[in-house]
C-alpha cells in the first residue's frame, strides 16, 4: 500500500474488496455508498465502479425509506403523500384506459348485435343463419322468376297484337 494514502481512501479500499468478495455487512454496505456518493476524488482504479456502487446505494435508500402503514391505521405520512401523488400522476393515465376499454367494448357489442341474420318465415322469427339464407334465395329465386314470366307475357302480347 501507498504511504500517502488517507484514511478515507483505505476504508473505501478496504470497504470495496470487501464487497466485491461478498463479504459486507449491511451497514458496512451503507458506509461504502456512503464514500462513493461524498467522494469527488477516487483514486483512478475505482472510477469505473462508482456509478455501480451510486446505483447500489440508491436502492439501498428507497428501501430504507419505505414505511409500512401499520395495523392499528398508523402510518408514514411520506409514504401516504406518495401514494397520493402516484395517483394524481396516473390518474389521467388510468382514466384514459377505462374510456379506451369501454369503447372497444361498445364497438365489439355493436357490431356483434349488427351481424345477426334475423328473418320472419310465416310469422316466426329465425335466427339460423342457413335457415335466413336459404329463405332468402328461395324469395329471390321467385321473384326472378315473376319477372322473367311478366317479361316474357309483355313479349308474347306485343308479337300477337300487331
Amino acid at each position: 500500500m501507498r504511504k500517502d494514502m488517507t484514511k478515507r481512501e483505505m476504508e473505501l479500499r478496504m470497504l470495496t474488496k470487501r464487497f466485491l468478495d461478498g463479504e459486507t455487512t449491511l451497514e458496512e454496505e451503507r458506509r461504502l455508498y456512503e464514500l462513493y456518493r461524498s467522494g469527488d476524488s477516487l483514486p483512478p482504479d475505482l472510477l469505473s465502479l462508482r456509478e455501480m456502487m451510486l446505483d447500489m446505494g440508491s436502492l439501498l435508500l428507497d428501501k430504507k425509506d419505505e414505511k409500512r402503514i401499520s395495523f392499528n391505521g398508523e402510518g408514514n405520512k411520506n409514504s401516504l403523500e406518495r401514494n397520493k401523488r402516484w395517483w394524481a400522476d396516473h390518474i389521467l393515465a388510468i382514466a384514459a384506459s377505462l374510456l379506451l376499454l369501454f369503447s372497444v367494448g361498445t364497438v365489439y357489442y355493436n357490431y356483434a348485435r349488427q351481424n345477426e341474420c334475423v328473418a320472419y318465415v310465416y310469422g316466426e322469427k329465425v335466427t339460423d343463419d342457413e335457415v335466413v339464407l336459404h329463405e332468402m334465395q328461395s324469395a329471390m329465386a321467385s321473384f326472378t322468376i315473376d319477372d322473367a314470366t311478366v317479361a316474357m307475357e309483355q313479349q308474347m302480347k306485343e308479337m300477337f297484337n300487331d
